[in-house]
């Protein structure tokens, strides 16, 4: 399969001018940030933000914990539990960590967090592996 990264992403990618273009920051012992601003275009109803984008940032972050490891893979399951509702203005810090790899299978963690350091939503994830980065 021949697989290349063309900046598109809805999550990450910089040519993508309706994206969220995220951006990815390693910390120590494996996890992987990311922080947003939650922006009028990002709610629901009543400037709280939709869920569906937490989910989002969080499928987001699956992908580039595998690409972090050195392969690509896609999403086979996710898994998010909401805790805490956000609302515009507010900055969040989304975090990856991969627990484990068995054979084809990423195993990985998520957890989302406002700046007074409440949970707002934790998450896992499951990603089949489809190539190795070249």
């Amino acid at each position: 399969m021949d697989i290349h990264d063309d900046d598109y992403c809805f999550g990450c990618g910089k040519k993508n001018e309706a994206g969220l273009h995220l951006e990815h920051h390693r910390l120590g012992d494996g996890l992987i940030k990311v922080d947003f601003i939650v922006g009028k275009q990002h709610v629901g109803w009543q400037d709280t933000l939709h869920g569906g984008l937490i989910s989002c940032i969080f499928d987001d972050l699956l992908g580039k914990t595998a690409m972090d490891h050195g392969v690509y893979a896609a999403t086979a399951r996710l898994e998010v539990r909401y805790l805490k509702q956000s609302k515009v203005g507010e900055k969040l810090s989304f975090y990856a960590r991969l627990l484990k790899r068995v054979k084809k299978l990423l195993l990985v963690e998520l957890h989302a967090e406002n700046e007074e350091g409440q949970p707002v939503a934790t998450g896992k994830g499951k990603l089949f592996i489809v190539d190795k980065q070249k």
